[in-house]
């Protein structure tokens, strides 16, 4: 068949657009396709060579990693031809590899094993044992930074069989490193991944009581207290609390699952969870403190004089706190603040609450100012508009930066009222940040613009909380 032909048939594109970035990253259909047999590989791996011919004949790096994302868009739209999806996968990984790019090459990997029945896990260890080894010292920063976002990934999905080798990976990139204030840094959060990891490892049996009886108290009790005084993981401990066997902080949990409405009842749940931190472990205090702090500032700016007194002074130590552990301090609202965040400003919303959620639980310095704002407790139907300015009229291309995880949800975006491209599916097994996703390439006149966002549904595989995080929006001026 000529090449044109499967061209047509597989519908491949020339730009990326969202939908074709999340093309790449699910599966062609509800189960993984078998691997294609050595000469289907081989006559697809031909196609793609003599297609992208002039782009094979330049060997330098840089050609090298450029024609890795080509061949990345290319298989992002390719849904129907199985074959030539996985020789451009393969094909991608290589250019990547040769072209100086392992985030990509693990991104290729990562997509053959969402498609195929590929042991991705595996392979994406074997090339990071690969570049470990080969590092130069030019090399060791990039690198670093890879292994701790793979560290960070398999640290939220409580994945510590692979973290073990991750760090062993990233102590041998380590001694190439140059610059030993980033080694410092990077080994303290080496032992910080090692705490957790024996932490999980001291409730991983009461996680396998809980799948075989979700109303055992104990297990509810001690899985709550991992998810959220060690994983700073709210959303899902608080319910397991709530079912635990600790009378205290199943009454806690219970209460603050309801919902309180008013300032003083706020303020009131922060109160108690402040003194269970004064009586906690120095590992946990910290986390139940800033858990504490984040319902304070909900409640400040209606509280009374008084009471704003001693929640300013509570704020402020827990501020130092979070400063000597190179975090932002909180900022204490006013009732005229509106919340900023991620070069927007909340304008309204139909439903649902939004706070600034710390996102370092599933990676320092992932989330561009370690936080994101966080939109709970929604349903279908339910819009956010978000306000941005740019400076001067002109083309644009819209860039968000948002939070993908097992609970969030399917979203619209408008533009100023108008629909702006396709659904944007933000399941995902873990927490993850996304990298830049291109919302559209618009006409953005000067001034004040809206960007709405409105809550469709979930993926099949998605917990149906249909949550929504972001992170930043960069728009930025298109190539002519």
């Amino acid at each position: 068949m000529r090449w044109w032909r499967r061209m047509l048939g597989a519908g491949l594109l020339l730009g990326a657009s969202v939908q074709a970035l999340q093309a790449a990253e699910r599966p062609i259909g509800p189960r993984r396709e078998p691997i294609p047999d050595e000469a289907a590989r081989r006559d697809a791996e031909t196609l793609v060579r003599d297609f992208f011919g002039a782009h094979y004949v330049d060997r330098t790096p840089a050609r090298r990693a450029a024609l890795a994302q080509a061949l990345m868009k290319e298989a992002a739209a390719t849904n129907t031809d199985l074959d030539l999806k996985y020789a451009l996968l393969q094909e991608a990984r290589a250019a990547a590899v040769e072209g100086g790019d392992p985030a990509t090459a693990l991104r290729a990997i990562e997509c053959l094993g969402q498609c195929f029945a590929y042991d991705a896990s595996t392979e994406s260890l074997g090339l990071l044992r690969d570049l470990a080894r080969s590092a130069r010292e030019a090399d060791a920063p990039g690198l670093a930074a890879l292994l701790m976002e793979r560290i960070d990934e398999c640290v939220a999905a409580d994945r510590f069989s692979e973290t073990e080798e991750l760090a062993r990976l990233t102590e041998t990139v380590l001694r190439k490193l140059g610059d030993a204030d980033l080694a410092v840094g990077i080994r303290a959060r080496l032992k910080a991944v090692a705490a957790r990891g024996r932490a999980y490892e001291q409730v991983v049996g009461d996680i396998r009581k809980l799948e075989r009886d979700p109303t055992d108290p104990q297990a509810n009790a001690a899985v709550g207290r991992y998810c959220c005084e060690v994983k700073g993981d709210w959303v899902r401990g608080l319910p397991l609390l709530a079912r635990g066997a600790d009378p205290v902080l199943r009454k806690l949990a219970s209460d603050e699952l309801a919902g309180p409405a008013t300032a003083a009842a706020q303020a009131q749940i922060a109160d108690r969870w402040w003194a269970l931190a004064e009586q906690a472990e120095e590992s946990a205090r910290f986390v139940l403190q800033e858990h504490a702090v984040e319902w304070y500032l909900k409640a400040y700016a209606q509280l009374d004089e008084a009471a704003q007194a001693a929640v300013k002074a509570r704020v402020a130590a827990f501020g130092e706190q979070a400063a000597k552990r190179g975090r932002k301090p909180p900022v204490l609202p006013s009732a005229e603040t509106p919340l900023r965040t991620g070069g927007v400003t909340v304008l309204k919303r139909t439903g649902g609450r939004l706070q600034l959620q710390k996102m370092t639980p599933w990676g320092a310095g992932v989330w561009a100012e370690e936080d994101q704002l966080w939109w709970t407790h929604v349903q279908p139907g339910d819009r956010l508009d978000l306000g941005f300015a740019v400076a001067k009229p002109g083309v644009y291309t819209l860039n968000a930066f948002l939070t993908k995880a097992p609970d969030y949800g399917i979203v619209q975006f408008h533009l100023d009222g108008r629909k702006l491209g396709e659904p944007f599916d933000a399941y995902a097994p873990g927490v993850i940040r996304t990298p830049a996703l291109p919302l559209g390439r618009v006409d953005l006149t000067a001034g004040d613009h809206v960007l709405t966002v409105e809550i469709l549904g979930a993926n099949p595989k998605a917990v149906k909380s249909h949550l929504f995080g972001f992170d930043e929006l960069k728009p930025v001026p298109a190539a002519p």
